[in-house]
């Protein structure tokens, strides 16, 4: 990758004083700012990086979709504006896929800083002994089994996985 030096400044949630100190420090000795979003907080660290001349990148996971009401509305208002402000500092902007990239909400307004970084796949080795045995202690005499191993979120698109369903049995 190269000599620089590389330093992620990711604490999601309560920002303190001492976090924006912290954060400082590992940005004024680091040559590259990795900022993970979405979080409100990302823009510190961003305009610290700016402001001190260091590459600032932006790794966008997901978009964040609360449910409905006014106070919910507002919280994905300000992290959505927050969101972009970060973005807008960042001179690269990772994503998982252009697909994603083209249905977010937001990333279609950056499309010159994108780059895409699909996450490897390996295609597991199935041991029909231990799929057996997991068969029968769940219950499950024949058919499909798909596990999730994920927070079930709305932006995780587990419902297209549940109306795929008839399409993936019948094959």
């Amino acid at each position: 990758v190269g000599p620089e030096r590389w330093r992620v400044v990711d604490k999601k949630g309560f920002i303190s004083f001492d976090w924006i100190v912290k954060s400082f420090q590992q940005v004024k000795t680091s040559d590259i700012v990795i900022v993970n979003l979405p979080q409100a907080e990302g823009f510190i660290p961003a305009i610290m990086g700016r402001l001190l001349g260091k590459k600032v990148l932006s790794v966008y996971h997901c978009e964040v979709i609360l449910s409905e009401g006014i106070f919910n509305g507002m919280v994905n208002y300000t992290l959505n504006c927050l969101n972009r402000l970060t973005l807008s500092l960042s001179q690269q902007i990772i994503t998982y896929s252009k697909d994603f990239a083209d249905h977010s909400r937001i990333l279609p307004s950056f499309k010159k800083k994108l780059q895409y970084v699909y996450p490897p796949i390996q295609e597991p080795i199935i041991n029909k002994r231990v799929q057996n045995i997991i068969s029968r202690k769940i219950g499950i005499k024949k058919g499909l089994l798909i596990g999730v191993a994920a927070r079930l979120a709305a932006e995780k698109g587990i419902e297209y996985l549940i109306e795929a369903l008839p399409q993936i049995k019948s094959k």
